[in-house]
């Protein structure tokens, strides 16, 4: 099984949070299936408990529920930033809804996460327009902002890879002896990891 003592996480406490967002009476960037998803993720590839969770709560409570995240799963957009106050040797998983690729994206949150040394990023891209969807508009729509907040379904089978990869990496980076571990920043212990991956509707 992964074990998770990076950023002293106990068994007890470590959970996947699954990111909801949503914008007064418009909701955008909706993982469409969540509810399946957190069925099917508790006790699974990374043995923990997950749950959704919108922030908003208030600092001090959301500061607490992301303390005792060992993963933050979430559509592109700024509630990802929460991610920035987990413990060291954690991990976030940004998926971008079809069509939003390119220089814009990668401007922001990965770029981010590229400088920081203590939280692990991984990238799920839908590769697949029938996954995404903005309301009554067309899948395919022509710009990167309409594609920027469509509505994704994410299949199970394209999670699961991207979890396997997580639980791989923490083990590795738990495998090197506490000492280098304090000297060296996660990213630099890391023999290697694939951290982007693309969903197809094939998977679902």
């Amino acid at each position: 099984g992964a074990s998770w003592k990076q950023g002293q996480l106990s068994s007890e406490s470590r959970s996947v949070l699954y990111l909801q967002r949503r914008f007064q009476t418009r909701s955008r960037r909706i993982i469409t299936n969540l509810d399946s998803l957190v069925n099917w993720c508790t006790g699974g590839i990374l043995t923990g408990r997950c749950m959704s969770w919108e922030p908003g709560g208030g600092l001090a409570a959301d500061l607490r529920t992301v303390r005792q995240a060992s993963v933050i799963v979430g559509m592109h957009g700024a509630g990802l930033m929460n991610a920035f106050f987990m413990a060291s040797g954690s991990a976030v998983v940004e998926i971008r809804p079809y069509g939003f690729e390119g220089e814009w994206p990668e401007r922001y949150y990965k770029l981010l996460m590229n400088v920081e040394d203590a939280v692990l990023y991984f990238q799920l891209s839908i590769g697949s327009p029938g996954l995404c969807h903005m309301g009554e508009e067309a899948a395919a729509a022509t710009t990167i902002w309409d594609a920027r907040d469509r509505n994704c379904h994410i299949p199970q089978r394209s999670l699961e890879r991207v979890f396997r990869s997580v639980r791989w990496t923490i083990n590795e980076t738990n495998r090197v002896g506490t000492r280098r571990r304090r000297r060296q920043p996660v990213h630099d212990r890391l023999t290697w990891t694939a951290s982007v991956f693309i969903a197809y509707e094939d998977d679902r």
